[in-house]
Order: C-alpha cells, then structure tokens, then sequence
C-alpha cells in the first residue's frame, strides 16, 4: 500500500515561511500584490484564481483577478497585460492557461515583464528555465519537485523519472527541472510509442494529461514513487489521472485532491513574495 504524500502539510510549512517573508514586506511598506488573468467562460481557471486571492488574503498578498472577456480581441488582452507589467503596484503576473484559441497566448505570454513572471510563461523565462539559470519557476513544476524531495522518498538524482504530459505549464518545465537534478528522464506524449512500457521502467511517474484515471496500475513498476498532477471534474467529484489502483503497487502516491494542488498554490504565492523582494520600480 503507497505512502500518501501530504500536499497540505507541505504547503502549509511553505505558506508559514511566505506569511514571515510578507511581514518584512509590510513593514517596510511594500504590498506584495499579483494580477491574475483569466478568460470568461474557463470555471475551473476562475476558481483556481480565486482559491489563490484567498491564499493570499489570509498572509498578506493582493491579488487582482481580471477576466478577459468572450469578445475581448486578443490585442486587448494585450494590453491589459502590458498595463500589469507597467504597474509599479504589481509585483507579479499570471496568465491562465491554456487560453481560448481566440487569445494568441505566445504574443500575451510575451508580453509578461520577466521580473513579473511568476508562473514563467514569458518565453524568456522558459529559455532561463531550459539552460538552469537562475528564474521563476512555473508554480505547478515547482510543486512537483518539492514534494519529491520529501526526506522518506528516494533520492532523484541517478532515478529513471517518467513525465507523461508535455505542456508549457507542466510536462516541459517538471522534465527540465528532473533533469537538473540529475534524474534520468524521458518525456512522454500523445505520440509516444508504447506508454505503458516506458512507464513500468520507471523509479518515478509524473503524470500531467488532464485524463480521469490515465495510469492504471499495471503501467507501475512495484516500489515506484507516483505524483498525480491531474486535476479533473467527473460526476461532480475531483479526480486525478492516476486510477486508484495505482496505491497498491507505488510505494508512494499524491492523493488528489491534497496532493499538488495546494503545494502549486503556495509555490505561486512564494514567486510573488520573491518578486516583491527583489522590485525595483525603476
């Protein structure tokens, strides 16, 4: 039976560092405070938004959500975005993604300040990412990484990590990152030939594909560590992309919901407070 890997207490550890960072903040009269842009009809990006300006009302941060409407041209969400990059009283910017097709979702990522990039969409903070310089690490992938750095899980560095998912958001960054750790990793997609294979030889599955149930348990190899990044609405329950039988055969398993999820959340509102801390508004 799998090890649960607690996501709440982890975020709470990490949020109780934010809220002692925050009050420095404060008290030197700055208001750490993000924009978080969001576009009308994407529920489950408005809940997420609003779950984080509660986050950060509890601790301190400002966070200002702004929908961007059905028939907003894209060139108008640019601007709202630029205007956000340009606000010495905004410390950090998120885009939800994935934006409608309507929205050109590179040239608004773009046109994110770097020093403003707390979810790292901005091209050039994915580039920093891709190289391991120093940058925002997208709030999601972080989240991946700290929780596998638990002190009861194996090492990473020399482990054979499987990342099924390939997104900006997710796959891409969370494969970057392993590799940096020294893991071996291969990089899982729609395309790929024989999942199921690929993943029995792994020491570690990340799974990121948005698919109720996606990893069934003979696609895990015995004692292998699992981390469910999937989040999706079924019959109105949350369920992960990891069926439930995968906890008989991993050593270790996060639970959805309780497992990312609020990890993802703290790690976003932590790029806000780095950012803040390191605002020049010149």
């Amino acid at each position: 039976m799998a090890i649960m890997i607690d996501g709440r207490s982890v975020a709470a550890d990490i949020t109780a560092d934010v809220r002692a960072r925050v009050d420095r903040l404060l008290g030197g009269g700055i208001v750490p405070r993000c924009t978080i842009i969001v576009a009308q009809g994407d529920d489950a990006g408005l809940l997420y938004a609003r779950a984080t300006q509660r986050n950060g009302d509890k601790i301190g941060i400002g966070c200002d959500i702004v929908e961007l409407a059905e028939d907003s041209p894209s060139a108008a969400a640019e601007s709202t975005v630029r205007r956000a990059s340009c606000d010495p009283q905004t410390h950090g910017i998120l885009i939800q993604r994935p934006l409608p097709t309507r929205f050109d979702e590179p040239r608004l990522s773009a046109a994110i300040a770097p020093r403003k990039d707390v979810d790292g969409a901005n091209p050039l903070t994915c580039g920093l990412l891709m190289s391991g310089s120093p940058t925002f690490v997208p709030a999601t992938a972080a989240a991946v990484m700290e929780l596998l750095r638990r002190p009861f899980l194996p090492p990473i560095r020399s482990a054979h990590a499987v990342v099924v998912g390939r997104s900006h958001v997710a796959g891409r960054p969370i494969a970057a990152l392993l590799t940096a750790a020294d893991a071996t990793v291969t990089l899982c997609h729609s395309f790929s030939r024989d999942i199921h294979a690929l993943c029995r030889l792994a020491d570690i599955v990340i799974v990121a594909v948005g698919r109720p149930g996606f990893l069934t348990s003979d696609m895990v190899k015995p004692g292998a560590t699992v981390i469910d990044v999937g989040t999706n609405v079924e019959n109105g329950r949350v369920r992960g992309d990891v069926d439930a039988a995968v906890s008989q055969v991993a050593s270790a398993l996060t639970p959805v919901p309780g497992g990312v999820g609020p990890v993802t959340a703290a790690m976003l509102l932590r790029n806000v407070v780095e950012a803040a801390e390191g605002y020049d508004p010149k």
